[in-house]
């Protein structure tokens, strides 16, 4: 059985507003479970070769979760982060 921590692939429903600089997660599936995001919490953007990586650091009832899309393949991951400590 795959780590829960590991990316997985994911379904993401995203809101893409006129005014937002970027489209904003509004639920994701994980293991056929509808998760609805309760708040995006942090965003950053990275690099992996020539794809542009958007990430969000988002909550939800079910705990704390890492979306990363890639620009290059239009894929999205989503890794637990609710076990994670600093």
């Amino acid at each position: 059985m795959a780590d829960p921590h590991d990316p997985q692939p994911v379904r993401v429903a995203v809101i893409y507003e006129p005014e937002a600089a970027k489209p904003r997660p509004v639920w994701f599936e994980l293991r056929g479970e509808q998760i609805k995001i309760g708040e995006v919490c942090y965003f950053w953007r990275s690099w992996n070769g020539e794809a542009e990586i958007l990430s969000y650091s988002v909550s939800t009832a079910q705990g704390q979760f890492e979306l990363s899309f890639n620009s290059k393949t239009h894929a999205w991951t989503a890794a637990d982060k609710s076990a994670d400590t600093l």
